[in-house]
């Protein structure tokens, strides 16, 4: 019973999400948009984040090590977190609940609820520009870009991405004041 009850609140959802979802999806009808959406959602699948994880102790022997423990560690927070959400919600893609939607890329799983890639980079955006504020402003915007990214190629409706956003923003803050 409970189920239906969920699977009928996002229906609802969805439908009131279908607008947003439509307006990024048409962005990516032009081929560079596209694109840029596509290696966006690539390097925030892990790619930018295991870069940071193996360079910042060579580049920064002094705290290098600490920033990239409390990057794992937040990293790993932030799995659990979502894998256990997207377990017990079951909330499907956009491109799959409406076949109007296109989507370039194969998603990594089927549900959509949180997005996983807007919540680490959110934590992980958070931890480091807590140590390195002066990348901090590169760092926002490329974790808004993905989070767009993932509305623009229909893995996730607008609430999916906040949702994950306000999730990796709790989690990579948690992180931080059990740290210091």
């Amino acid at each position: 019973m409970a189920e239906k009850v969920i699977s009928a609140n996002w229906k609802a959802l969805n439908d009131k999400e279908l607008p947003i979802c439509r307006f990024f999806n048409r962005l990516i009808q032009n081929r560079f948009v596209r694109y840029g959406f596509c290696l966006a959602t690539r390097l925030g699948n892990g790619l930018i984040w295991y870069a940071f994880f193996a360079t910042l102790p060579l580049v920064d022997p002094l705290k290098g090590w600490r920033v990239s423990l409390l990057m794992l560690v937040s990293g790993a927070i932030g799995y659990g977190l979502y894998k256990l959400m997207k377990h017990l919600t079951h909330r499907a893609r956009p491109y799959i609940n409406h076949s109007q939607l296109i989507s370039p890329v194969k998603p990594l799983d089927f549900y959509s609820f949180p997005s996983g890639h807007t919540l680490h980079a959110f934590s992980l955006s958070t931890i480091l520009s807590f140590f390195y504020p002066g990348i901090s402003y590169l760092l926002w915007l490329f974790s808004s870009i993905v989070a767009a990214s993932r509305v623009a190629l229909a893995h996730h409706y607008l609430s999916d991405v906040l949702a994950g956003g306000g999730i990796g923003l709790i989690v990579g803050y948690t992180v931080l004041n059990f740290a210091m």
